[in-house]
């Protein structure tokens, strides 16, 4: 498992680069189903997942594939 501590203001959490990638494939899924009532809002979500994935990566050293 690849992990990090990521500080946030109320507590630290363990930050799984394989949960993230699972979050990520939901909410493409979840914007083509228009599942959040807007494909905008499902968009936001899916590149709020790429952004948290690409610092990790960065942070970790590993590669993209």
């Amino acid at each position: 498992m690849i992990a990090i501590f990521a500080k946030t203001p109320k507590r630290r959490e363990i930050v799984d680069l394989n949960e993230l990638l699972r979050q990520h494939q939901i909410a493409l899924i979840n914007a083509e189903n228009e599942h959040f009532g807007s494909r905008n809002h499902g968009l936001r979500m899916v590149q709020h997942y790429a952004r948290r994935i690409a610092r990790l990566r960065t942070e970790l050293g590993v590669r993209q594939y």
